[in-house]
């Protein structure tokens, strides 16, 4: 693994005009689908909106949000493994996206209970479960299964290419890489829409962002958010079975 470095002149400027249109199209696309889309449905389809497909339907735009950015990312590119940092793949990128994926889990998991507790401290309500977990425990196991493939396959896949190399590249042209790691790691956390994960997010945000630029590739930064939903999603998922008392 090499040091931490985001080298500008080979990293940014040779896919900086797709880096500036994935930006803005990813931008605009993903504050439509889960900034502007949820409260018409609301208002317009109240109905639709109570129903606990709803927040699935949610997670969903908002991924074709990130999606439409990948496509104009990769529009006009002439090598389009290169300006992913996808290209040149090697086997230690799988233990170590699997070992820091689980290190992190622990480290958010210890963050998320302090939060918590200090949470409660002050009189806000810490317990009520998050819009995911509310699902996961309402829907059927159709749903439980098709959330949980999006959750562990296409989320990683989506939301490191948008964080990790096209919002962080973008930013760290103008402010250098250290403030776009911040910024990137705190929209991370944001677009999650939970108030209690809100720290554990913005740290696994950061961690992401390391160690795609220690080993100069998105690989083990996609495991890490991988193994990490994987995990996430099988307790969620056990704690399901066990409320309702098995399949």
């Amino acid at each position: 693994m090499e040091k931490i470095n985001f080298d500008i002149e080979t990293r940014y400027l040779p896919y900086a005009e797709n880096l500036k249109r994935a930006f803005y199209g990813g931008a605009g696309a993903f504050l439509f689908f889960f900034v502007a889309l949820p409260p018409a449905v609301v208002i317009l389809l109240p109905g639709l909106a109570a129903t606990p497909w709803f927040v699935a339907a949610v997670s969903l735009f908002s991924q074709l949000g990130l999606g439409v950015s990948t496509l104009a990312f990769l529009s006009g590119g002439r090598n389009p493994a290169a300006m992913l940092e996808l290209n040149g793949w090697k086997n230690e990128y799988l233990k170590t996206g699997a070992m820091w994926g689980i290190v992190m889990l622990l480290i958010v998991a210890g963050i998320q209970g302090s939060f918590v507790q200090v949470g409660e401290w002050f009189g806000f309500d810490m317990k009520t479960p998050g819009a995911i977990e509310q699902l996961i425990l309402r829907m059927g196991w159709g749903g439980v299964i098709w959330l949980a493939i999006t959750a562990i396959l296409v989320a990683p896949v989506v939301e490191e290419i948008f964080f990790r190399r096209v919002m962080f590249g973008f930013l760290a042209n103008w402010c250098s890489w250290k403030p776009a790691m911040v910024i990137t790691s705190l929209g991370f956390a944001l677009i999650h829409a939970d108030f209690r994960q809100l720290p554990g997010l913005f740290v696994l945000g950061m961690g992401f962002q390391l160690i795609c630029l220690r080993s100069g590739s998105l690989y083990p930064a996609i495991i890490m958010h991988a193994v990490n939903n994987f995990i996430a999603m099988t307790l969620l998922i056990l704690a399901k079975y066990f409320q309702i008392g098995g399949l």
